[in-house]
């Protein structure tokens, strides 16, 4: 606007150069401007079609305001719609059924959806006369109503899941008043399976495919109906670039947070038609990360199983995909019975084992060796032309293991990570899976236990394996860490599988490519489960040994010493005038979260005490105790491991590195220590400087380890 003043708006004439260089830049703002409603439309649009993305809790939450809404505003049809696909997503069929019959009734009853049907029923005829279907045709077009159209549609698949077999008329009626819908020809596909009626279901997934050649739906029932009904993969070739462009789709839509999770169960599916099985698990990967619904996952894992009694081997890579299915099967039965209230959690006990006996029978190695828990996974870089790079790791490995007993999974030869993980000294166990075939380029390593999979060559199907055997073995993957350093390919397959299954995955973000892709990739670097973590000696092994809780404070105690360190941390922030911050308030309306910070730094005395050759001991009854000061260097130190147990616990709380942001749990300080600003170090050396007077204050000593009196 100012621009725009001084060149059109001056006293004097505006030299003929400089007038055009104006013109060229109103132009130019004028297309960016355009170009943004655009997108914004464009954003809206597919928000209107696929659906935004909200969790389980966030939908019940929005179904409970739009239902208080529809109690004041019954005929409100948009309203209806939108009850009806959250109520349907929740798989609570009763609640479409309930809001959007009267709707459906009403039209049902009416003039206009009895010509409707009569037009339908010419143009399905295949002996009708050639005026008659085009007159059909042009009824249909002057009876269009893509609303109500989509309230058919919604209504009629809810029939179907109640059992009902009146939702194929609906669904019918649905595509006749819109007929270049492509929800709609996809919703009559289905309908058509569930009848049992496969090959109009290929049909009129073939004609929403040809509507819409890049929608992923239409394209997946395709595919899936013709691989099945045909069993023949050979025309795949010729859909390359249907199928690229569907991809391309599927990944537009989860950059807006649309259609998800079935983008990346669409995208896994494509993946595994193109060949490519590492981008295949990786979306599959993400698809399960996100499922809450049993049925859903169910669900694809029932295709994929039809896939393969149809296809056998036909189609390559779909013996390792079954696999992960069958595995994130007992993951997802796992977890919930981790979560859900007796008697549910019964129940959904006898689900999993029932899983993991299948898992037993199906894909078990019977050369599993078996573990010893805890178990760390730890996957990286295995290339030699990597060597190099990856060997100032092994020192940060080293100390990361260091006193740790348990069972190491990795890559079982002598280069890269794997072969640090073989030098790791004591006596830890290490457990590798290797192909049946190894290149020849690669030396196994002797330090490991090994057994083979099926496979020739190093792929996907290593690290799955011994996923699937750990799990058929009965550890739950909820307790096993992966700790990834750099890596390919196979290990960007890994991180991801892993986390989808439950474990705590921890990577080296600058270690680089897969990662440090991981640390860069929107779909993950957010991700439960996934911790990105600095290169950091400290943080790496608190991460691998736990952050160790001290036993010798009562446990009044320990609330009491929390609540003072969060008093000082309050009284230093209101000195310099903080006020934007959600943890500059007294200790009872702090975030729960934010207490059991403290809390943890409490519990982690003991451990920073160790280190300094140090240990809490109650003071005789009656002593007064005179605390000894801390020397500089002890101070350092016990502050380093201070900032390494709250890099592990902000990062196990979902922190992500970033611009401070605390209200969305981001912070700058995830970082290792040397990188922290002096101020920030203060932070850390200040609490712990107090340990020895705020222990004596409650009659505790801080003696040496050595000490020849302790008890």
């Amino acid at each position: 606007m100012v621009g725009h003043d001084h060149i059109y708006k001056s006293n004097f004439e505006v030299p003929d150069a400089y007038e055009r260089d104006a013109n060229r830049v109103a132009a130019a703002l004028e297309e960016a401007d355009q170009s943004l409603a655009r997108a914004a439309r464009g954003v809206d649009s597919l928000r209107t079609e696929y659906g935004a993305y909200m969790s389980a809790e966030q939908q019940r939450e929005e179904l409970e305001k739009l239902e208080a809404v529809a109690r004041y505003d019954a005929d409100n049809l948009n309203l209806a719609l939108q009850i009806g696909r959250l109520a349907a997503t929740l798989d609570d069929c009763g609640k479409v059924v309930e809001r959007l019959e009267p709707f459906a009734s009403q039209w049902a009853a009416s003039a206009e959806a009895a010509r409707t049907r009569e037009c339908w029923k010419v143009l399905q005829n295949a002996g009708a006369g050639q005026a008659d279907r085009e007159e059909a045709r042009r009824a249909l077009h002057r009876l269009r109503d893509p609303q109500m159209s989509a309230v058919l549609r919604q209504y009629g698949q809810a029939l179907l899941r109640t059992g009902s077999r009146d939702g194929r008329d609906y669904i019918e009626s649905a595509l006749a008043l819109d007929r270049g819908n492509v929800e709609a020809h996809v919703a009559l596909a289905r309908a058509c399976e569930h009848a049992g009626d496969n090959g109009a279901a290929l049909k009129h997934f073939e004609q929403g495919w040809k509507v819409a050649p890049s929608d992923p739906p239409a394209l997946t029932g395709y595919l899936f109906r013709r691989l099945v009904d045909k069993r023949q993969t050979d025309f795949l070739a010729l859909l390359a670039p249907q199928l690229q462009a569907a991809s391309q789709r599927c990944r537009d839509l989860a950059n807006v947070d649309v259609y998800l999770p079935h983008a990346f169960y669409d995208l896994g599916f494509f993946g595994l038609l193109r060949g490519d099985p590492c981008a295949s698990l990786c979306a599959y990967a993400k698809a399960v990360h996100m499922t809450e619904s049993e049925a859903l996952l169910s669900g694809h894992r029932a295709r994929l199983e039809q896939l393969h009694e149809a296809l056998g081997n036909g189609l390559e890579h779909l013996d390792c995909v079954a696999r992960f299915f069958a595995v994130a099967t007992v993951a997802k039965l796992l977890q919930r019975a981790g979560t859900v209230d007796e008697p549910d959690r019964e129940e959904a006990r006898r689900q999993a084992e029932a899983a993991r006996e299948e898992l037993l029978g199906r894909f078990r190695s019977p050369d599993f060796p078996g573990v010893e828990t805890p178990v760390v996974i730890v996957a990286g870089g295995a290339d030699a032309e990597f060597e190099e790079q990856l060997r100032e790791y092994e020192a940060l490995l080293q100390s990361a293991f260091e006193g740790w007993s348990g069972t190491i999974i990795s890559g079982g030869t002598t280069a890269g990570v794997p072969g640090m993980v073989g030098r790791l000294p004591g006596e830890i166990r290490k457990v590798a899976c290797l192909p049946r075939l190894l290149p020849r380029s690669v030396i196994e390593d002797k330090q490991y236990e090994t057994y083979s999979s099926t496979g020739e060559g190093f792929s996907a199907l290593e690290p799955l394996q011994m996923l699937v055997d750990l799990i058929a073995a009965g550890v739950n993957p909820s307790q096993v860490k992966l700790l990834g350093i750099n890596g390919g390919d196979i290990a960007a397959v890994e991180y991801r599988v892993a986390a989808a299954l439950g474990a705590t995955v921890g990577v080296l973000r600058d270690s680089g490519r897969a990662a440090s892709e991981l640390f860069r990739d929107a779909d993950w670097n957010k991700a439960k489960g996934v911790l990105l973590l600095p290169t950091d000696p400290h943080t790496v092994r608190t991460f691998i040994q736990g952050i160790q809780k001290t036993n010798d404070l009562a446990p009044e105690h320990r609330d009491f010493l929390a609540r003072q360190a969060h008093n000082e941390y309050l009284a230093d922030k209101r000195k310099s005038f903080v006020r934007a911050d959600p943890a500059v308030v007294e200790w009872d309306e702090l975030p729960e979260h934010f207490r059991e910070s403290n809390r943890s730094q409490v519990d982690h005395y003991g451990e920073k005490l160790r280190a300094i050759g140090r240990r809490i001991q109650r003071a005789p009854e009656g002593t007064q105790v005179e605390p000894i000061p801390l020397r500089t260097e002890q101070i350092e130190q016990m502050a380093e491991l201070e900032h390494a147990r709250w890099n592990v616990e902000r990062l196990l709380d979902g922190w992500t590195l970033g611009p401070a942001d605390k209200a969305n749990k981001v912070s700058p300080c995830l970082v290792r220590w040397k990188d922290l600003p002096e101020d920030i170090q203060n932070y850390d050396r200040k609490p712990v400087a107090a340990i020895p007077e705020r222990l004596a204050d409650l009659g505790y000593e801080v003696v040496p380890i050595a000490d020849p009196e302790a008890p």
